[in-house]
């Protein structure tokens, strides 16, 4: 058996460290684990973006995680007002899950609190925040170095002798590194005369930015693009010593450090690590207090809802919306969601009493009939036919996803709302991180390498626009590209140097309408950062990351549309006192009449020439045919369009492939439009359940061919048992397979489709009105 590596890696920068490092987590991980090292350190600049990935990657090779961070310090009593050349690097390493949480707390109080540049700390935090950290003197950029490079030894000794009693005894440690420097000779030199003096221990560590030595020119080249550089400019000689060394190499660079190399084992050693997921971390809604609990005012207020939503209904039909009803709240409450539902319900109430327009729906939340009883959709999820089990269900491990639209210029009203009322510590916004994509990096790298622009832009017009292919995919498929690749030089270099940095994290924004809203300070749980674009605190961790820590996304949009219909509706008010738009009929003849005739400009969705066309020949005649020429005005199920014209008048006949499926096809005249005929119709004919037919509708929309296969035997197993013959059953299937890339979620064209028809109304009754409501938001 293979001796594990006495050498592990403490000081390593991922591309999360944005234009600085190029290596990525799972290649340094794969590596560490190709060279027996049991132990691996994360330390990005200034936060805690790739973490979440790091631990997962680690723990899935049988590495342990040390997670760790190069902080700025900054000199003590300039916090405020230090320059970018002022501050310092430390080096902090999470002990135990206090040090942890120390680091989220420092690496997110310094965004908080407006250093958004260069995030740093400065003695007086680290001495609130130390508990549970190990800290390290860092490269030549930390304060002991640079100390030691001006001659200053004393002042280095006691500046490690402080550090060393902040953090405690043997949680201070001295680093030396050799990448072939003069300067780091000197420093080297020093820190063995500190430890000596002091008895400080002292780890050996090479700042890895990337993976293997022939990736230096990528990493140089990478570091060059933000501040627009030739690699001309640089006088300095490449340098490739910043890479993923085994432990021999670090032996021959460190040869009088013997106790260093294997220091590096020890202090890792002590790093263990499990970070706290807290399960569901919801906000608890307060509730009045005449009940008992969240369970009994959510069901109370579903019914009162049900009740107003459904008026002079009774007997068999009031059994129907009660026991739906009853299943979508066993669910909810048993998923614990109760408090979502009650936020979610909370704020659009609250925009409706402040006059704030709010959208009927969207997304697949309109299948669920509790939603459209709090209001929170406008919709009927049962006259449409549409599935609460595409919304929520306890088979697909997914959290609900309630996205609302409000008024366009009045949505920031809303999110201010949820700030005021739980507080800023408990709400921010959710970061997206941005890669580098081939056309842009292919551009960033000619300008660094000083290829004219002309020739550049003649490289990047052989990219698809809109497509992420990448780099060494083109090389493959585009033979103009393979041309300029095979000139050698200088474009060879291009391409092989972009292919080395396609795909890197790179950047971070907003997320442009997603909020987490936690049950408890964010910061207990993931880090923050400020966006300086938008002014705004967000998560460090994507949405997806999020939700492993329980926090559950809120989604406010603004739609243009929402605000038009709520100044259309203001206009016609003026005239009659009475007129609601919730109110209008939805099978009115004159509105259905301007849809068939084309009429269709400044309609939400129906607009564009193309499909104004297709108005005049499909002649819609209700809602769900809207609905159906939303769909299929698509990439892919457009093609679908002249045979739905056809069976729609008659001249082709609807053909179902079963009588079962008729009630599920018979509104698209046979043709699987819909998730939630998939769903259905692998219920009916397959005998899944409602949670296994969304999960076959997953599979099928993402090409899943092993899931499929999976799934396609337990369909027809089901079938077989239903009494359909092997053949009827394949062909069912084999038609839910078809809808890959075709098949649209009913619930989202179902509200969209509701605000089309209103705006529609709008312009046949009220044209003048509609035309000053529009051209007043439009122009």
């Amino acid at each position: 058996m293979t001796k594990a590596s006495a050498f592990v890696h403490l000081h390593v920068h991922s591309d999360y460290s944005f234009f600085s490092g190029i290596g990525r987590i799972d290649d340094y991980v794969k590596r560490a684990s190709e060279l027996k090292m049991k132990h691996l350190a994360l330390t990005d600049y200034g936060s805690l973006f790739g973490v979440s990935e790091f631990i997962q990657k680690c723990r899935q090779a049988g590495i342990n995680p040390v997670v760790g961070c190069e902080v700025y310090v900054a000199p003590q009593g300039r916090l405020n007002k230090s320059s970018d050349s002022e501050f310092f690097h430390l080096l902090l390493y999470a002990k135990n899950e206090e040090g942890y949480q120390n680091l989220l707390t420092l690496t997110s109080r310094v965004y908080i609190e407006g250093f958004n540049r260069k995030p740093r700390v400065d003695d007086e935090l680290l001495q609130r925040y130390h508990h549970g950290l190990i800290a390290s003197s860092a490269c030549d950029k930390g304060e002991i170095p640079r100390l030691l490079l001006s001659d200053n030894r004393e002042a280095a000794r006691e500046k490690a002798l402080f550090y060393s009693n902040l953090f405690g005894k043997d949680n201070f440690y001295l680093e030396v590194m050799n990448h072939g420097y003069p300067e780091e000779r000197i420093i080297r030199d020093g820190i063995r005369w500190i430890g000596q003096e002091t008895g400080i221990p002292i780890i050996a560590t090479n700042a890895v930015y990337y993976l293997d030595k022939r990736d230096a020119k990528a990493h140089l080249v990478f570091t060059c693009i933000p501040e627009g550089k030739k690699i001309t400019d640089i006088e300095e000689v490449i340098n490739s010593e910043f890479y993923f060394k085994n432990e021999m190499e670090m032996r021959a660079v460190l040869p009088d450090f013997p106790d260093a190399i294997e220091n590096t084992v020890k202090l890792a050693e002590r790093c263990s690590l499990q970070i706290n997921r807290p399960g569901l971390n919801l906000l608890h809604f307060e509730i009045p207090s005449e009940f008992s609990d969240g369970k009994d005012y959510l069901r109370d207020k579903v019914f009162k809802g049900l009740e107003e939503r459904y008026p002079g209904v009774d007997g068999k039909q009031w059994e129907v919306l009660i026991q739906r009803a009853e299943d979508e709240l066993k669910l909810i409450i048993k998923s614990g969601f109760i408090d979502y539902f009650l936020i979610v319900q909370d704020y659009i109430d609250w925009a409706g009493k402040n006059d704030i327009p709010v959208g009927p729906g969207r997304g697949a939340t309109p299948g669920s009939l509790v939603s459209y009883a709090l209001k929170i959709t406008n919709i009927d999820p049962i006259k449409y036919g549409l599935l609460f089990e595409r919304f929520l269900n306890d088979e697909s491990n997914r959290f609900p996803d309630i996205d609302v639209d409000f008024c366009y210029e009045r949505r920031g009203e809303v999110i201010d709302y949820i700030y005021q009322k739980y507080g800023k510590e408990r709400v921010a916004g959710i970061i997206t991180l941005q890669r580098t994509r081939s056309r842009r990096i292919l551009k960033d790298v000619a300008q660094v390498l000083g290829i004219p622009s002309s020739e550049w832009t003649a490289v990047n017009r052989l990219i698809p626009v809109g497509k992420n292919v990448k780099v060494e995919e083109l090389l493959g498929i585009d033979p103009k590209v393979m041309e300029y690749y095979h000139r050698g030089g200088i474009y060879k270099n291009l391409f092989d140097l972009a292919s080395r940095l396609d795909g890197l994290v790179c950047d971070f924004s907003t997320h442009a309408c997603g909020y987490v809203i936690s049950g408890t300070e964010l910061t207990d749980y993931v880090p923050l950062v400020g966006d300086e674009k938008s002014e705004s605190i967000i998560t460090a961790f994507p949405s997806d990351v999020l939700e492993s820590f329980g926090l559950v996304k809120f989604d406010f949009l603004g739609l243009k549309p929402i605000s038009i219909l709520k100044a259309c509706e203001k206009l016609i008010q003026d005239r009659d006192s009475d007129f609601l738009i919730e109110n209008i009929r939805e099978d009115d003849d004159l509105t259905f009449s301007i849809l068939a005739n084309g009429e269709s400009e400044g309609v939400f969705q129906f607009e564009s020439p193309g499909m104004q066309k297709i108005l005049k020949v499909a002649k819609p005649a209700n809602l769900e045919h809207l609905m159906a020429l939303d769909v299929l005005y698509r990439p892919g199920p457009m093609s679908l369009i002249p045979q739905y014209i056809d069976l729609r008048h008659g001249r082709e006949k609807a053909h179902y492939p079963h009588p079962d499926l008729q009630r599920v096809l018979k509104s698209t005249y046979g043709l699987v439009l819909y998730q939630e005929q998939i769903m259905e119709i692998a219920q009916i004919a397959g005998g899944l359940s409602p949670g296994q037919s969304d999960l076959l509708r997953r599979a099928i929309g993402r090409d899943e061919k092993n899931e499929l296969l999976r799934m396609k035997q337990d369909f027809l197993k089901g079938a077989a048992a239903k009494g359909y013959s092997p053949d009827i059953a394949g062909t069912i299937f084999g038609l839910l397979e078809k809808t890959r890339g075709m098949a649209f979620n009913k619930s989202h064209a179902a509200a969209y489709s509701l605000l089309a028809y209103q705006m529609a109304y709008c312009k046949a009754h009220y044209p003048r009105e509609f035309q000053d409501a529009y051209s007043g938001l439009t122009e």
